[in-house]
Parts: structure tokens; sequence; C-alpha cells
């Protein structure tokens, strides 16, 4: 038999043997596959086929065999978890898609599950949470005043008070205990504001006698309305406190000379007056 008709012979075995859907494609190897190269290109030529009876040619169906189902292709395993297998980036959420650009679906941080903040979304068409906030984690997010005692450097009197204790409620700055003076609210340090005494009066702070408690520019309580008969002052209603007081005109008392003379109770009793310019 000449080498034509031996190479032909070897090349129809190979095609038949790589023709078999369960069996690996098989080259063959040495001379052997060099001579069976050439001599299949020139048994073409004359006439001879290089197919297996279903027409499929060795390397079609090597080319079958490799990209085929089981062949272990990464396009053919699953995604990779919590990403889409297609990304458009076209600015619509789609398919598999999470989100795309701005389109977010209608989701929002809160329906992923935080207090509040702004949902993004990467280029990979899932959820970007970097903007959203847990409030109660005592970490200060993107979009709250406050958490927990974290005030991001703020106190009552950066809100505008004169003083007191900020604090944070439900990560909203809390400014129920600060104080301002002229508010007409008793807060802190302060006894009074404005009108606004606390229900305190000249009697309730042990003053005897009638007068009119006042409130400071200061918030203090103003006590120079009050009288206390008998601590030497005068004040209040009180027409003399012992030797504190001004005599009265005598001759508005039809005197020409007069004595006056304060009492208990702190009220002025005229004692002696002359009318008779001989007599005085």
């Amino acid at each position: 038999m000449g080498r034509w008709h031996t190479g032909v012979l070897l090349c129809a075995v190979l095609a038949t043997l790589s023709a078999c859907d369960d069996a690996p494609t098989r080259e063959p190897t040495g001379n052997i596959a060099s001579g069976c190269g050439e001599d299949c290109d020139s048994g073409s030529s004359g006439g001879s086929s290089s197919t297996d009876g279903a027409g499929t040619s060795p390397t079609t169906a090597a080319s079958s065999a490799s990209g085929g189902e089981g062949s272990g292709s990464d396009s053919d395993g699953p995604a990779t978890s919590g990403t889409p297998e297609v990304c458009n980036n076209d600015g619509v959420a789609q398919d598999d898609e999470l989100c795309d650009g701005k389109d977010l679906g209608g989701q929002t941080c809160e329906s992923q599950g935080y207090s509040g903040g702004t949902l993004g979304c990467f280029s990979t068409c899932t959820f970007n949470t970097g903007g959203c906030d847990t409030c109660g984690d005592a970490q200060l997010g993107n979009n709250e005043a406050c958490d927990g005692e974290q005030l991001a450097g703020q106190d009552c009197v950066s809100q505008g008070f004169d003083g007191g204790e900020l604090s944070c409620t439900d990560c909203e700055l809390d400014a129920s205990q600060c104080y301002a003076c002229g508010d007409g609210s008793i807060g802190g340090p302060e006894t009074c504001d404005g009108v606004n005494l606390g229900g305190a009066s000249c009697e309730s702070l042990g003053f005897d006698g009638p007068g009119t408690l006042g409130c400071s520019d200061t918030c203090e309580l103003d006590t120079s309305g009050c009288a206390s008969c008998g601590d030497g002052v005068q004040n209040g209603t009180e027409e003399c406190d012992g030797g504190d007081y001004e005599e009265p005109d005598c001759n508005a008392q039809g005197c020409i000379d007069c004595i006056w003379q304060c009492t208990d109770t702190c009220g002025l009793e005229l004692v002696y007056c002359c009318d008779d310019v001989f007599r005085c």
C-alpha cells in the first residue's frame, strides 16, 4: 500500500474517533500527524472526504466539544452573588439590575433597613449604601445632625442660646435644656424671665409687707419692690423703716414745726405739730 493510501486511511480513522460525542478530542502525534495533514490535504483535492458520516469535520467536532455543555466555560457559570449578569449602565434599571444610574427602582435607604440618608448605585448596577445612616450607632452619619453623644461639636451657645445642655434625640439636636434670657422661659440658672416669675412673690420670698416682685435684665428676681418692715431699709410700699425715711413738709400738715415717727408697721406718724409761731 502506498504512502498516500496509508495517510488517507489514518485520517478517516481519526475523524471517526473525533466525531464521538463522549470521547475527548485526540490529536495524532509525531511523524504520522505530519504525514496525515499533508495527505488529507492531498486527499481532499483528490475527492476523498475528510468528514465523518454525519458530515462533521474533526475541527468542528473539537470546537463543539470544547464549547458545549459541561465544558467548564466561565460564561456559563453563575454570576457573582449580588451582581447582575448584565449591567447596561443606560440609566434604566431592567432585567435583574438592582439599579442603574439614578434609577433606583423606587428604593431608598429606609427600604434597605437604614434610618435615612441617600441611596446610590454602583456601576455594577448594585446599591451603594455608603450614604445611608443608622441612627443610634453612636457614629455621626452623613445626614445626621447628631448621634448619641456625638453632637458634631455643637452646644447651646453655638445654637444661639446663653447656655444649658444640648442633647440628641432621634439623631436631631435637642435644645430643650438650653436657655436664653428674654425668651420668656425659665431655664438653667435663671430664676425668672420677663414677666415669668416662676410663681414667686414678695411674700413667698419672706417679705412681710406689700410689694412688687420684678425680674432683672439678667433673669434674676428683683426684690427691690418688696417690703420687709424692720430691716432698716425703706422699700416697696413702706413709708419708712426704722430711721430710714424722708420727713414730709410740716407746712403741708398745717404745722410750723413737726415731728414724725416710724411705726412698727413701717408707716409714718405725726407725733408733734406746732402751729403757733410764738409757742414753737
